[in-house]
């Protein structure tokens, strides 16, 4: 669509800007409908092919803009649920379960960009968002069906009046409060990597889809392997032990991107930035969890997910002006000095008691 770097910058951000708000909700409706979670996760789903389709035959920016944040809104409400009801199945193993259940999505995105990327040499964009309504409808009836056979729990009583009252007293628990900063200092470096990253293996190192479907993909795949591994070790040595180290790493990985050129170093850096780039959010929600009783665990998981989104909504936006002003390889630059921040913060910070 010949869009500038602030363009993207600024799809992204209401592409977050949609995510954030409707975290806000779906914390309300997984905590008020436990027992429905099966229904919730299926129609998510579906209505991200729904969002995908109706993006696909949008012709403009501005509705591609608000189709993209409706299909980022329609993913809000998958994690909720889906997180709250196995943070409390597997109380003792909140990390490593939470993190499994990142490690199904580093899977499904991990195949995504080769498929899609394969794809692109013989379709258009448009079309492949219009298709994908097929897969997503056909997922969401699947989920819906299986999970359906899981005992839940009834559905709770919870008025929104009360629902509000939750989020006021959690966003007054200190601990949250600074959980809440280092995931959205996280999220935000983050989606400014995800947004220009494509951009950058595209355009400055002229590769092919097919090429940066591959790149993308292999970020993933050292995900798959390292999440369930943080996990595990986040349940059996504390968080903090986790996530510190691991963000400093991930500054360095952003730092050296555009240094790296376009052979062995990059992909290197990219396997070593993969490892931890779509792993640590698990361990983020599983400490924000650590801090709330069960009733409010979803309630919880929002506020994570919300923050994470607002912040990466903004970030990318800001990062497009760098871009335009300095050139791409700035916006790497920017993102590895968030994620460094946050490392140091996270370091430094008592965050794991509830004071």
């Amino acid at each position: 669509m010949n869009l500038s770097n602030r363009q993207v910058g600024l799809l992204s951000t209401s592409r977050m800007f949609g995510g954030g708000i409707a975290n806000v909700p779906a914390g309300y409706v997984a905590d008020r409908y436990p027992g429905r979670f099966a229904q919730i996760l299926g129609l998510s789903v579906s209505f991200i092919g729904v969002t995908g389709f109706l993006l696909g035959i949008s012709d403009n920016y501005f509705m591609v803009t608000i189709m993209a944040a409706c299909m980022v809104g329609s993913i809000s409400f998958y994690h909720p649920s889906a997180i709250s009801n196995l943070s409390r199945q597997f109380s003792a193993r909140r990390g490593f379960a939470i993190s499994l259940h990142g490690t199904g999505g580093s899977v499904g995105q991990a195949v995504g960009p080769i498929v899609v990327g394969l794809l692109l040499g013989i379709v258009s964009w448009d079309f492949l968002f219009r298709i994908s309504i097929i897969p997503a409808t056909v997922s969401g009836f699947v989920i819906w069906s299986l999970l359906s056979r899981i005992p839940a729990e009834a559905s709770s009583n919870l008025s929104i009046s009360k629902y509000l009252n939750n989020v006021s007293v959690l966003l007054k628990t200190r601990s949250l409060l600074l959980i809440l900063v280092f995931t959205g200092g996280f999220a935000g470096a983050q989606n400014i990597l995800m947004t220009f990253f494509p951009l950058y293996l595209r355009e400055n190192l002229d590769f092919s889809s097919a090429e940066l479907g591959i790149y993308l993909a292999m970020a993933q795949v050292m995900g798959i392997i390292s999440q369930p591994v943080m996990g595990f070790f986040s349940d059996k040595w504390g968080r903090r032990v986790i996530l510190a180290p691991a963000l400093i790493v991930l500054s360095i990985s952003y730092f050296l991107i555009p240094l790296a050129g376009s052979g062995i170093y990059l992909i290197l850096t990219v396997c070593i930035m993969g490892a931890f780039l779509y792993s640590l959010m698990a361990i983020f929600v599983a400490a924000a969890v650590d801090l709330v009783e069960d009733k409010v665990q979803a309630t919880t998981v929002s506020l994570v997910f919300g923050f994470a989104t607002a912040i990466a909504g903004v970030a990318p936006g800001i990062a497009g002006i760098f871009a335009d002003l300095f050139g791409i390889q700035s916006t790497f630059w920017v993102a590895s000095s968030i994620v460094g921040c946050t490392g140091v913060m996270s370091f430094i910070t008592n965050w794991e008691s509830n004071k």
